[in-house]
């Protein structure tokens, strides 16, 4: 990853929490991840992307895991926090922008999963309380 994407995130803030360093990207995904940060105009606060298997399990990950990266799984998935409403409207804003089909606001937990299903996916959006 290079040029602006660096502006937005680092390898580090993308690969699996667990130290194992798994980062295996759908192309997709990151043309979508990086679209999505340029029209947010600053950095998100990435809470997971990229799991292994082992750490996907640990964190209660569903099997199908659009976060699940190595083998023959490449990560489609992101996590992003948000600090308020406010920043909840333009995170959304910019990940729609971007093109990302599957997105679930925890708004208790103050995070957004957003994902890239395939293109003949339809969208769907889910608040969970």
């Amino acid at each position: 990853m290079t040029g602006l994407s660096q502006i937005f995130f680092r390898p580090s803030d993308l690969q699996c929490k667990c130290g194992c360093s798994s980062m295996q990207f759908d192309s997709c995904f990151l043309t979508a991840l990086h679209d999505a940060c340029y029209s947010y105009g600053k950095k998100f606060n990435f809470t997971s992307c990229a799991r292994c298997e082992t750490h996907n399990t640990k964190v209660g990950g569903v099997p199908t895991s659009g976060h699940l990266s190595g083998g023959k799984h490449f990560c489609r998935a992101i996590d992003i926090y948000f600090s308020s409403d406010e920043d909840l409207y333009a995170i959304l804003s910019a990940v729609l922008q971007a093109k990302f089909n599957f997105i679930i606001v925890y708004k208790s937990l103050n995070f957004v999963h957003c994902e890239l299903k395939n293109v003949e996916f339809r969208p769907r959006f889910l608040i969970v309380n």
